[in-house]
């Protein structure tokens, strides 16, 4: 069977499978966590593959994780970096941005990588949780106000 013979529907169907499906919403909210996660980490240029397969992994919804990890951006992030930097340094100790490039050698890159690699976990994982438990309690308030409307609908 190949390519030419796949009908509209199937594709579709595909299509809805791959990017919205009727998950509990705990699974939603976990989906949009890895997304902004990974967005935050210093693995730019393999996030959307990253994010696909944690997702998939977890059987969670990689429509919405896609769209979560959409946070890194090429305008947001150098302020994504320059944030997990500062925090990596607060938690490492003395890191300096001013002047990094002008004293720009494997060493101090090695320690910039390192100190933001540290801050991108801090970050990603606050961030995480706070997106997960916003994206779960809206898709847990929209199951009840599903069921509650079909409740109605039965009664009339």
């Amino acid at each position: 069977m190949g390519i030419g013979s796949l009908s509209m529907g199937s594709f579709l169907s595909g299509i809805r499978a791959f990017l919205w499906s009727d998950l509990p919403p705990w699974r939603m909210g976990l989906s949009a966590a890895i997304g902004v996660f990974i967005a935050v980490t210093p693995t730019i240029g393999f996030q959307t593959v990253l994010v696909v397969a944690l997702v998939s992994l977890v059987r969670g919804n990689r429509g919405l994780a896609l769209v979560t990890s959409g946070i890194a951006n090429p305008w947001t992030i150098p302020f994504i970096v320059y944030i997990d930097f500062k925090v990596g340094s607060f938690l490492l100790g003395n890191g300096s941005w001013v002047g990094l490039t002008e004293r720009f050698t494997f060493g101090t890159l090695g320690d910039a990588y390192m100190r933001v690699l540290v801050g991108s976990m801090i970050v990603g994982t606050t961030l995480a949780v706070i997106i997960g438990a916003l994206v779960s309690a809206y898709f847990h308030r929209k199951g009840k106000d599903k069921s509650i409307i079909d409740k109605r609908e039965e009664m009339v």
